[in-house]
């Protein structure tokens, strides 16, 4: 590959044979690079075109899948029965109906390929509960998702400072995969430069860094040499996080944030929320206090976009309320499809009972974990991780169309079940 590919193209050579290797004979360390790859570099390909070239991670967890689906036929593993974990699997179920119906539509053969992607994404707490323990999680969970969020909060803030520099390494990873062109990313004012790293989108970087920040903030009492590593993790991945310029990702870190201190501060962390409200709610005379609330209530024209894509869902989930329009372009040339809110998404493209479900999944999954949550740090960090989760995707659609956020999703999903579930 070396020989015969573009450096870049090679490198993702090189993830995809180490990585199906990994998955086909120990499936518990693929997901671990899975969940790396996922946080890190998720949108680079397949070095050859057969056909297509699909993204490597979405080879991965086809593998991951067929590893499993043979380990249960063999009888080696059995699925579980958590009830949980069967909602999951309505959720996949309902997504490939919803691909399969309209495919005769629009015979549309992107818009295949998404469904199936995100079909697999949704088996990922499926897999995570059959091949990672409770110790492992425990042990290793914490060090992959901090580690590669800290690598990618740093390469965000130095490809940002680098400015033109930093747009030429990003275009010189398009034989991987990358984006050639459209790579900045403005505010609406077409001025104000945002951070993307290596996640191409500015909004997807910050609500996967905001997942990842409680992971790096539980345990901090630790050793000096523990504390300092996790200290500067959390330096990096806030300074990204300013730098995206994401009010979504934002939101979702002060909430994931808010539910690690309260969990073992409960007043600390009331009084923080009732401090954070009131500095939305109250206007300041001037200073930082009033720059942190105009970035985040003011309104702008993505603002009223938004808006005009609530209004919009409606009208096309009251038109295909229970198997949505699929995942390609909308069926009728009246109806608008793309709405900034991830359920609606969900519901517009699978139908409302997928929405429902794919949303009661995070929430039981919450709620399970809450129990704990005060004496687990794990289960800390795991419940809130899927806080950031759900504040973020109130604002945003990427946990549901971007597949390796999905993933990453479904391993906050299955991490905190069995953390939950065999927690002391």
């Amino acid at each position: 590959m070396a020989a015969r590919l573009e450096p870049a193209a090679a490198i993702a050579g090189s993830v995809l044979v180490v990585g199906a290797v990994a998955a086909v004979r120990r499936p518990a360390l693929g997901l671990g690079g899975l969940i790396a790859l996922a946080i890190l570099v998720p949108f680079v390909i397949v070095p050859v075109r057969v056909g297509a070239q699909p993204p490597v991670i979405a080879v991965l967890v086809a593998l991951l899948i067929g590893a499993s689906a043979l380990t249960v036929v063999r009888g080696a593993r059995s699925l579980t029965r958590d009830r949980i974990l069967i909602v999951q699997g309505l959720y996949l179920l309902l997504i490939l109906v919803a691909t399969a119906i309209a495919w005769p539509v629009n015979r549309d053969f992107e818009a295949l390929q998404t469904g199936l992607k995100l079909a697999m994404a949704a088996a990922v707490p499926l897999l995570v509960v059959m091949w990672l323990p409770r110790s492992v999680i425990c042990r290793h969970g914490q060090r992959v998702i901090v580690g590669a969020a800290a690598i990618q909060a740093a390469l965000a803030v130095a490809l940002h400072l680098a400015g033109d520099a930093g747009i030429r390494f990003l275009e010189a990873l398009s034989p991987a995969g990358y984006p050639a062109s459209d790579i900045r990313r403005f505010l609406p004012d077409e001025v104000t430069p945002r951070a993307t790293g290596l996640l191409v989108d500015p909004n997807v970087l910050g609500v996967t860094l905001a997942m990842a920040l409680p992971f790096a903030m539980v345990g901090c009492t630790g050793s000096a040499r523990r504390f300092a590593l996790q200290a500067t993790a959390i330096g990096l991945i806030a300074a990204a996080l300013v730098l995206t310029l994401s009010r979504g990702a934002w939101v979702g870190a002060a909430v994931a944030a808010l539910v690690v201190i309260a969990s073992t501060r409960p007043r600390l962390g009331a009084g923080l929320a009732l401090a954070g409200a009131l500095g939305l709610v109250v206007p300041w005379p001037g200073g930082l206090g009033e720059a942190i609330r105009a970035a985040v209530v003011q309104r702008d024209p993505s603002d009223a976009l938004r808006l005009g894509e609530l209004r919009e869902a409606v009208h096309v989930i009251g038109r295909y309320p229970w198997f949505g329009v699929g995942y390609g372009a909308s069926p009728d040339v009246d109806v608008f499809v793309g709405v900034s809110n991830t359920w609606l998404w969900i519901a517009e493209r699978a139908g409302v009972l997928a929405a429902v479900a794919a949303l009661g999944v995070v929430v039981a999954t919450v709620a399970r974990a809450a129990r704990f949550v005060r004496r687990d740090p794990m289960a800390r960090a795991c419940a809130a991780g899927l806080a950031a989760l759900l504040a973020a995707s109130m604002v945003d659609h990427h946990l549901a169309s971007f597949q390796h956020l999905a993933v990453l999703g479904g391993v906050l999903v299955g991490a905190t079940l069995v953390v939950a579930r065999r927690s002391p």
